[in-house]
């Protein structure tokens, strides 16, 4: 999906300076997702790995980060909206708002967008959070593994 390879990439450009931290997550304790998923959940933190380094960052709505700051709501319905920043052909960031619809399978919630483009989030019942996990490449075809968090507001 558009909006979280944009978040992915720009997550990877802001952080491969600062690679320095590493965190992890389990997967336990099973709840019924289909009625939690209903509601905001927004980014909160993201980490990436790649060329011997990692590194943890905190995203909030108005931090040093805020720029990767985005917010998915979660409707009855299967309807799905993902607020996020995006540039436009000038460069210039602007709040969007992308209608997409959503499934439930186990831990999995996959968003599709308009498009038919898809991605998966998985659902740590333990820490009540979603995690995107992705992979880019960037300019020196070092491979960059980008962990995404959001929870619930």
């Amino acid at each position: 999906m558009k909006q979280f390879r944009f978040l992915s990439m720009m997550l990877a450009v802001m952080i491969l300076p600062f690679m320095a931290a590493c965190s992890s997550s389990d997967d336990d304790d099973p709840v019924l997702l289909e009625s939690y998923i209903i509601g905001t959940w927004h980014t909160y933190k993201a980490s990436g790995y790649g060329n011997s380094q990692s590194v943890e960052i905190d995203i909030t709505k108005t931090g040093e980060y805020s720029a990767a700051y985005e917010e998915v709501v979660f409707e009855k319905g299967n309807k799905v909206t993902i607020k996020s920043w995006v540039p436009d052909k000038n460069g210039i960031t602007h709040w969007t708002e992308t209608p997409c619809t959503y499934t439930v399978k186990g831990d999995i919630v996959t968003i599709t967008d308009p498009n038919g483009e898809s991605g998966d989030l998985v659902f740590d019942a333990k820490e009540k959070t979603l995690l995107l996990k992705s992979t880019i490449v960037n300019s020196y075809d070092i491979q960059i593994f980008m962990n995404i968090y959001f929870r619930k507001n």
